[in-house]
């Protein structure tokens, strides 16, 4: 297997052999003289890696900076040195080791490298893992974006792609939220493929928000290719994760270093602040020493430690970038359970919606529903301290085996809306977006046609402005781009209740004057089909019947349509 001609069933083999020397060394050993190719540098690196773990430990647990040095020095491999010459020499200095004695050897960073450069797909490789770890972290991010900067500028060669591997897997938060408006200029000049690998880079990152941007790309980008690659790396994080994609989008929404309160401590060296998440996601200071609050960060004084200052301020300012996307990122999750009334337990929800401080602002703004067996049961509002309360603002005890999802007021009475409107009115609470104030769409049996597409909506027509507008805030899905660059729909697609929708018209086409008209003609549910696709022409899905759809779900992709249409 060692020799297979699969790159897959290669790497496997020497992963399973890895653990395998007392049974495998001496046979490998003897047979290496009449070993060639593939095969003869596999078992090489076996021995290799089996000598290594002996002297460094199975885990590579680098005793010391001399100890790391002595590794690299150890590990030449001048083919793979090659690959990097593109690189000047003076990009791989000036990294201090992590406890600031010295900086490391150039042949260090090298090595790290060019172990990800000669990779056929992206992973994280375990002893370069340990070498960063010795590393000074901020040195390391500044010297691989110098490098990635370069590898840009000369033209991001295809070749040399790999260099994104390492520079996403030990990126900072900063850096990787950079590399999403890079994404975006890569499709925009029609590299998508090469968009869709960085997207696999980052997804190795594991990191919370790297995997949050992952899932925000697969839920929203322009580009088909990059979008498609993005879900599917998702996919196989939560696969190896073993847990279903919703689960762990909800287990990498990070703190952003806020405890529970939605407080975190800001060190000046003689001075403290405390930095408060406010309900609105705004940032408030508090001058711990003169007990004020503060608008903003003072310059540092004299008692201060200048270095610790400007890096608490500059750790303020990335703050605010990773604030702005993921409370982006969770809205916009949130209103797709709007959509679909996705549900988690009593357990999950605390987990996720009390502990987390990012989560904890969006859930008091909220009007929670208790189901059972898919059917609404009670309604409840998270307070600011923590306690639960009815539509009439009275202590609400949550079930243990509750079922907890968005309320939606088409599962409603009259007289709980109103009720609920009249409390989030007098606590002056603002939703995040229109819930319990939205506007509530069902269908009748006149309002379908016998082919299930809605005739409630015949007749209708709508500028071009209007549908690019929605489909940019809703994340439309664009029918396939025909010949000639017509297309007749967008589409809204929900994997949770395995349903789309789609809003079909006559043909509109890229670039079109914002102020046209455009008939719409088809609009109608339908299953979702089995394969990850774009969707395409109408005759390829079944109209669905409307009393088939999850009501939830109708009344707001035809309050989107409507949007439009108004």
């Amino acid at each position: 297997m060692l020799g297979s001609k699969s790159k897959v069933v290669r790497k496997t083999a020497a992963e399973a052999a890895a653990s395998m020397e007392d049974v495998l060394r001496e046979p490998i050993e003897k047979a290496l003289p009449t070993l060639k190719g593939d095969v003869r540098l596999q078992a090489e690196g076996l021995i290799k890696r089996w000598d290594n773990s002996r002297k460094y430990g199975e885990n590579f647990e680098f005793a010391s900076n001399a100890l790391a040095e002595e590794f690299v020095s150890e590990n030449p491999d001048p083919a793979a040195e090659k690959k990097l010459s593109f690189i000047p020499p003076e990009l791989f200095e000036g990294v201090h080791y992590s406890d600031m004695n010295g900086t490391a050897s150039p042949g260090l960073i090298r090595y790290i490298l060019r172990e990800y450069i000669i990779l056929d797909e992206p992973y994280r490789i375990a002893v370069c893992d340990k070498l960063v770890e010795k590393l000074h972290a901020p040195d390391i991010h500044i010297c691989l974006e110098n490098i990635y900067d370069h590898w840009k500028e000369n033209g991001a060669d295809n070749k040399t792609k790999m260099i994104l591997v390492p520079y996403c897997v030990y990126a900072s938060d900063t850096q990787i939220l950079a590399m999403k408006k890079q994404l975006t200029l890569w499709a925009e000049a029609q590299r998508g493929a090469l968009a869709a690998f960085a997207v696999k880079a980052m997804a190795v990152n594991g990191g919370s928000t790297a995997l949050l941007t992952v899932n925000d790309i697969a839920a929203k980008f322009n580009n088909n290719m990059v979008k498609k690659a993005a879900r599917a790396a998702f996919a196989y994080a939560a696969k190896v994760l073993d847990v279903p994609e919703e689960v762990l989008a909800d287990k990498i929404v990070p703190d952003l270093g806020f405890d529970k309160k939605g407080e975190q401590i800001l060190d000046f060296g003689g001075r403290t602040f405390t930095l408060s998440l406010m309900p609105d996601f705004s940032l408030t200071f508090f001058d711990n020493s003169k007990g004020k609050a503060v608008k903003s960060l003072p310059k540092p004084s004299a008692e201060d430690d200048e270095a610790k200052a400007e890096a608490a301020k500059k750790y303020v300012s990335e703050l605010k970038k990773q604030l702005k996307a993921v409370t982006a990122s969770q809205k916009m999750r949130l209103e797709g359970v709007f959509r679909n009334g996705r549900t988690w337990t009593s357990e999950a929800w605390n987990a996720l919606f009390a502990d987390n401080p990012v989560m904890h602002r969006f859930a008091g703004s909220l009007i929670w529903g208790v189901y059972k067996d898919g059917k609404l049961i009670s309604t409840f509002r998270y307070a600011d301290d923590g306690t639960l309360c009815d539509e009439n603002d009275e202590l609400f005890t949550l079930p243990e085996d509750a079922e907890i999802s968005l309320a939606h007021p088409v599962e409603m009475t009259a007289e709980s809306i109103s009720a609920w409107l009249t409390q989030l009115a007098d606590y002056g609470i603002t939703e995040p977006f229109p819930q319990i104030a939205a506007k509530v769409i069902t269908l009748g049996d006149k309002d379908v046609g016998e082919d299930n597409t809605l005739t409630k909506y015949e007749g209708r027509s709508f500028t071009v402005s209007s549908m690019n507008s929605a489909a940019k805030k809703y994340n439309l899905i664009r029918s396939s781009v025909e010949d000639g660059g017509g297309f007749t729909g967008y589409h809204i697609q929900d994997k949770v209740l395995n349903v789309g929708v789609k809003f079909g018209f006559e043909d509109m086409y890229m670039g079109q004057d914002y102020s046209e008209t455009v008939n719409l003609t088809a609009v109608y549910f339908y299953t979702l089909p089995e394969k990850d696709e774009t969707p395409s022409s109408y005759s390829e899905y079944d109209a669905l019947p409307p009393k088939n759809v999850n009501p939830r779900f109708i009344s707001c992709c035809l309050n989107i349509l409507e949007g439009i249409l108004n």
